[in-house]
């Protein structure tokens, strides 16, 4: 219980921090190793921040903790779709970028 209202705060403050449009970018990578060596809440943390840089959808803890539970997964190459993003995942990098395939508009 004391986790998830650290991480809510910390979900909060990450998205009050980071309403500058300017700030956006259209996708993002990092180190899967490096990712799979931070506890659980940095993990949570680390995917809030991106998901925030390159425009999910509906940022709320509930669609980070699920991020974190498909990108725990022991497979080595996969891809999934959350809050607008597509997140591509092999053995070296995850990559995430806007998912612009997705009717998020109006058509």
């Amino acid at each position: 219980a004391g986790g998830s209202r650290a991480l809510a705060r910390s979900l909060a403050l990450i998205a009050s921090n980071c309403d500058d449009p300017g700030q956006s970018q259209v996708d993002a990578a990092f180190s899967r190793k490096a990712y799979a060596k931070l506890e659980k809440i940095e993990q949570a943390l680390r995917l809030a921040q991106v998901m925030r840089q390159v425009g999910g959808l509906g940022l709320t803890s509930s669609r980070v903790e699920e991020a974190v539970k498909r990108l725990n997964s022991p497979r080595r190459e996969f891809e999934f779709r959350l809050s607008g993003l597509v997140w591509s995942i092999n053995a070296e990098q995850i990559h995430v970028r806007a998912d612009v395939g997705r009717g998020t508009g109006p058509a």
